[in-house]
């Protein structure tokens, strides 16, 4: 597959400021030998998910495996940091170091060995278990494109943060997304929640240079804290591909089931029935009580739009804030007073347009 330039330039650009952030956090990681920083590991696994994500779209399968078994190995740290020591701090380096190694040619980045690597990784894991871990299922896409299977395992299950109580499987059309790459794509749907697997189909061998007459899916299994309410928005998708899935049967299921040319989904098990419903825009909720200085106005879709751009702002301002923190801690009181400014600010904006969950967290 011939890949746009555009594409590969703004995801390389992307892999490296992940990947030299990586690389100073795992650093940092390496000295605290006795009390990981939790919130360090959640970086890590933050960015090398976002680089698997990346990878899989474009695809580049070099790239995605490694990445993979990174997050997953991090996710078994993030859960338990006692699992991590200076032989697997050496390993997620030499994982950064081959990642690096591909962002320098990455059409050829398939060609690369990452054998040693993905070996030693998954050694570890096998150590640290109590019981070899479940393997996580290839996902198998028909030549016809028409169903895709995501399977339900415990490492599937890892990657979904406790307080995203919403589950999604996205059906995008990536030859009817004008205007957007599908790095922004990732990108965007990173931002307000965790992409927990995603396939693109029909395969990576079957795509021509011209698929002019033929749709290109992505179909993303996806977590979030936005309900029902809000996230067509979010995800840039109309309701009708969206479909809801109920996260408290999660653990009781096999696999989650989407047909493409019926654009349904079946949950696979024989606990109970199939379900996986088409989203609907829930029948509104009563009135809350009227927020003091909200003047009882109602919440539109222009002002959750609105919070929604001003949000990114002040979070990008924070996470700056944050980041600079390190190289110039002398300046640390100013940029944490500005920071818990941006935050409690976010804090109230959210409360306002009903986003109580955000509000709970910040």
């Amino acid at each position: 597959m011939e890949f746009d330039e555009s594409i590969l330039e703004e995801f390389v650009v992307e892999v490296q400021e992940h990947l030299d952030m990586v690389e100073h956090h795992l650093l940092q990681l390496a000295q605290q030998k006795t009390a990981p920083d939790v919130e360090v590991i959640h970086r890590v696994f933050r960015s090398i998910h976002s680089i698997k994500g990346g990878a899989g779209f474009i695809p580049l399968k070099q790239m995605e495996k490694l990445a993979h078994v990174m997050e997953t190995f991090l996710a078994e740290v993030r859960d338990n940091p006692a699992v991590l020591r200076m032989g697997t701090v050496d390993v997620l380096l030499d994982g950064v170091d081959l990642l690096k190694h591909m962002t320098e040619d990455v059409a050829r980045s398939d060609a690369v060995d990452i054998d040693d690597v993905y070996r030693r990784l998954n050694a570890l894991m096998e150590e640290d278990a109590p019981s070899p871990p479940a393997a996580v299922p290839e996902v198998s896409v028909p030549a016809a494109g028409r169903t895709v299977r995501f399977g339900i395992t415990p490492e599937t299950l890892k990657k979904i943060p406790a307080s995203h109580e919403f589950l999604y499987v996205l059906s995008y059309d990536l030859m009817a997304e004008a205007g957007k790459s599908p790095v922004a794509v990732v990108r965007e749907l990173n931002s307000v929640g965790i992409i927990v697997d995603a396939v693109v189909t029909p395969a990576a061998e079957e795509l021509s240079a011209d698929m002019t007459y033929e749709p290109l899916w992505y179909i993303v299994l996806y977590s979030s804290i936005l309900g029902a309410e809000f996230i067509d928005q979010a995800v840039g998708l109309p309701g009708e591909r969206i479909f809801s899935v109920d996260r408290e049967h999660l653990p009781e299921i096999d696999a989650i089931d989407f047909d493409i040319a019926a654009q349904k989904v079946s949950l696979l098990t024989g606990i109970f029935p199939a379900g996986g419903e088409p989203f609907s825009r829930p029948e509104p909720a009563p009135p809350a009580p009227p927020v003091p200085e909200a003047d009882d106005e109602e919440v539109s879709r222009e002002m959750v739009e609105q919070f929604m751009v001003e949000s990114e702002d002040m979070l990008d301002q924070v996470e700056h804030y944050l980041c600079t923190l390190h190289d110039a801690p002398e300046k640390a009181g100013e940029m944490l007073a500005d920071a818990f400014r941006l935050i409690h600010s976010f804090k109230g904006h959210a409360g306002l347009v009903g986003f109580r969950s955000f509000a709970a967290f910040s």
